[in-house]
């Protein structure tokens, strides 16, 4: 019988040698293929963490390469935006009504970007309902910038925010100024 023993003994030990804890997950799994994936870098030649992890790491990387992406087109889309606010012209008085009423109801201008928000991060990534919130934010903050009335109480700004809003108001003052004068001269 000490035979038996001996040689149960001995299988344990060697099948715990080919043997692998995953360092993530910490499973145990047997060397083969199946689980793992050969890493001629380490001294067992075999990576140290299992396959199931690794495809996990993979999806979490390409969907944060698809997060990083949609960054930077929302990103570019806000550039734009503020670039068609500084150069438009086109009051529409009724739309600036709306938006009052619109944030009375969202108790602010707060209380509807918080809910805004909320709607936008529960749409997938890439759809169509998140491109038609970020398309309606800009509309809305384009129309509200055009009719004048995007302002912020002179006691909510700090220094360099009022400086900066006068420096605008100065060169559309002067744009419009030159512009007149253009006309002026046409007509003469």
């Amino acid at each position: 019988m000490p035979h038996l023993e001996d040689e149960q003994e001995m299988s344990r030990v060697v099948a715990r040698t080919f043997e692998e804890r995953c360092r993530r997950c910490s499973s145990i799994f047997p060397l083969t293929t199946q689980y793992w994936n050969k890493d001629n870098s380490r001294d067992s030649g075999w990576s140290n963490i299992c396959k199931t992890c690794r495809a996990e790491e993979r999806r979490v990387k390409e969907g944060q390469e698809i997060l990083d992406k949609v960054a930077q087109l929302e990103a570019h889309g806000i550039a734009i935006l503020g670039m068609e606010l500084e150069q438009s012209n086109d009051p529409c008085p009724h739309v600036s009504a709306l938006y009052q009423d619109v944030m009375t109801i969202f108790n602010g201008p707060m209380g509807f970007a918080k809910h805004l928000y909320a709607q936008y991060l529960g749409t997938p990534l890439g759809s169509a309902n998140r491109f038609r919130i970020l398309k309606m934010i800009t509309d809305m903050a384009r129309q509200v910038s055009e009719d004048g009335k995007a302002t912020m109480d002179l006691d909510r700004m700090t220094d360099a925010e009022l400086e900066a809003e006068l420096e605008r108001l100065a060169f559309r003052r002067a744009q419009q100024n030159a512009k007149d004068a253009k006309i002026k001269d046409a007509a003469s």
